[in-house]
Order: structure tokens, then sequence, then C-alpha cells
């Protein structure tokens, strides 16, 4: 789709979310981010259709197993509030964990899988920094991985 202004767009995205409960300005920030201008002085998603469909065909047959088999950095799940409740994930995520060096399982209270950094942006940056100080790693460190 696309929207004569930016406004418009984060306005119709705006009354999705305070519909679901969910709105607060930290969806702003990322929706004003989240849209590039046409040639025709439109607005319209940074991530087209094509963009999705590519990202869906690469990662729609990846087998976590294999991928966090070969992983040796930390890893912070983060799963939501759904997630959680749910004891097939559940299952899932401590069998991925099981592969790993060294996680951790972490739930935000409430939180939803796509949007837990713009609901929470507080409570998962402390979940994070808690993880790195625990394991006494660096941002830099974790790069390296």
């Amino acid at each position: 789709p696309e929207f004569n202004t930016k406004e418009e767009y984060i306005e119709k995205e705006r009354e999705k979310l305070i519909a679901a409960g969910l709105w607060n300005e930290n969806f702003r920030v990322f929706f004003e981010h989240n849209l590039q201008q046409l040639p025709n002085g439109k607005f319209t998603h940074c991530c087209s259709n094509q963009v999705k469909t590519q990202y869906v065909q690469e990662y729609w047959d990846v087998k976590f197993e294999r991928y966090y088999e070969k992983t040796r950095c930390p890893v912070l799940f983060l799963p939501s509030e759904e997630e959680w409740n749910d004891e097939k994930v559940r299952r899932n995520l401590t069998s991925f964990a099981s592969l790993l060096d060294t996680y951790e399982i972490q739930h935000i209270k409430d939180s939803i899988h796509a949007y837990v950094w713009m609901q929470f942006p507080i409570a998962a940056g402390k979940a994070v920094k808690r993880f790195f100080e625990k394991g006494g790693w660096t941002w830099r460190e974790q790069e390296k991985c």
C-alpha cells in the first residue's frame, strides 16, 4: 500500500494497535523508520512483499536444531507470553537450549513475539544487560560470534 504522508501510515497502524491495547510511542519511532518514499512522492513499507517472500523462502526450511548445534556464543531466549504459555514451544526452547553451551531463557510478562522490544524496551534491555553481566561478556565479544 501507498500513503500520502508518513503520518497517514502511522495513524493507520496506531488505530490498530490502540484497538489491541498495545500502542505506545515506541511504535511511532519504529513506523517512522519503516517507510520509504517512492518516486511519486508517496510512502510505502521499506520491506516490500518481494523481500518478505524471499525471507520466508530462505528461512521456511531452517532446521533450528542444526543451527543451534553450530552456535558457540551464549544465547538469550526471550519468549513472548504466548510462547511461554505454550507447552510445545517451551519444550522446543528447552530442546534447542540443550544444544548450547551457554544459554538463558527469560520471559517478559505480557510480551508479544513481534513487539517485545517496542512494548517493553526497558525490560528487554535490562534482560540483555543482566545476561551479559552474568556471563561477564561485553558487546564486542558477542559481535565476534
